[in-house]
C-alpha cells in the first residue's frame, strides 16, 4: 500500500482503499471473549478490575491474503454489542 496523504484520513480509510486503490477487503471473523484489563489499559483507561470485553477481527482480501489485524477493548460496564442476523 502506498504511503497515506494524511488528509486522506479525513474521509473512510476503506472507501479511499477501494476506489483509489481497488483493494476490497472483506471481514470473515470475529472473536469476542472478556477479558480482565492490563496495569497499563487500567492506567489508560482510568478503571480499576473492570471486565473489558475483547474484539479481535482479521480483513482479508478477496485472494484469501490477510489485509488487517485489528484487536479492540471496551470497558465492560459502558458498552453493550449488538449482534444481527439475517438467518432466521
Amino acid at each position: 500500500m502506498p504511503a497515506l496523504d494524511i488528509s486522506t484520513l479525513e474521509g473512510s480509510f476503506y472507501q479511499y482503499i477501494q476506489d483509489d486503490l481497488g483493494i476490497l477487503p472483506k471481514v470473515s471473523n470475529y472473536a469476542v471473549n472478556a477479558t480482565l484489563p492490563t496495569v497499563e489499559q487500567k492506567k489508560l483507561l482510568e478503571i480499576n478490575d473492570t471486565a473489558l470485553l475483547k474484539i479481535v477481527h482479521p480483513s482479508f482480501l478477496e485472494s484469501g491474503e490477510i489485509f488487517e489485524y485489528t484487536e479492540t477493548y471496551y470497558v465492560g460496564d459502558r458498552y453493550t454489542y449488538y449482534l444481527y442476523s439475517n438467518t432466521p
